[in-house]
C-alpha cells in the first residue's frame, strides 16, 4: 500500500529525531487522512442560485481540500443556478429530481436524469435548471475554483488572513 512508505519513513526519522515528536506528526496525518464532513447549515453558502434553492460548499479549500470541491446544490421547482464557468472541469451528480444543463451562450441544453453524471469542460459557461419537482445535485469544479469562495472572509475561504 502507498501509505506504508510515509509510515516507514516516520519510523526511520523517529530513531533520529525523537519518537514522541514523529508519532504526534504521524497521528495528526492519520487523523486528517479520512474525515466525515457535515453537509448541513455549518457549510458556507455559495451565491450561485438565481431563485429558490441553496448551494453549500462541503469539500472546498476552507476545509483543506486542494484538488477537489464538492457542493450540495438544492434547486426548488423551476429554479436555476446563475451562469457558471470555471478554469477547470466541473462534475455534478443528480441525486433527486429533474434538471437540465443549459449553455446560456449557445442555447444548447441537455436533460439530466437521476443517477446521471454531468461533466463540463473547463472554460464552458453553463447553468443548471431544475424541473418541476426541483433538483438535488452534488459536485463542483476540480480543482476548486477560487472565485466561488471570494465572498467569504479570508480565513474561512482558506486564504491568508
Amino acid at each position: 500500500m502507498a501509505a506504508h512508505g510515509p509510515v516507514r519513513m516516520s519510523r526511520v526519522r523517529s530513531s533520529i529525531r525523537g519518537a514522541s515528536r514523529v508519532r504526534a506528526v504521524e497521528q495528526q496525518r492519520d487523523a486528517d487522512a479520512v474525515r466525515v464532513l457535515d453537509s448541513g447549515d455549518a457549510c458556507p453558502t455559495l451565491p450561485i442560485i438565481e431563485q429558490g434553492g441553496s448551494a453549500r460548499a462541503v469539500v472546498w479549500p476552507g476545509v483543506g481540500a486542494l484538488h477537489r470541491s464538492m457542493h450540495v446544490i438544492r434547486l426548488d421547482a423551476n429554479a436555476a443556478t446563475t451562469p457558471l464557468s470555471h478554469p477547470s472541469d466541473a462534475v455534478y451528480h443528480l441525486c433527486e429530481g429533474t434538471a437540465t444543463a443549459a449553455d446560456p451562450e449557445g442555447g444548447d441544453s441537455f436533460d439530466i436524469e437521476v443517477g446521471a453524471m454531468l461533466h463540463i469542460d473547463a472554460g464552458t459557461t453553463y447553468r443548471i435548471e431544475a424541473g418541476g419537482e426541483g433538483a438535488l445535485l452534488v459536485g463542483g469544479p476540480c480543482p476548486p475554483d477560487p472565485a466561488m469562495y471570494e465572498h467569504l472572509e479570508p480565513e474561512r475561504a482558506g486564504g491568508d488572513s
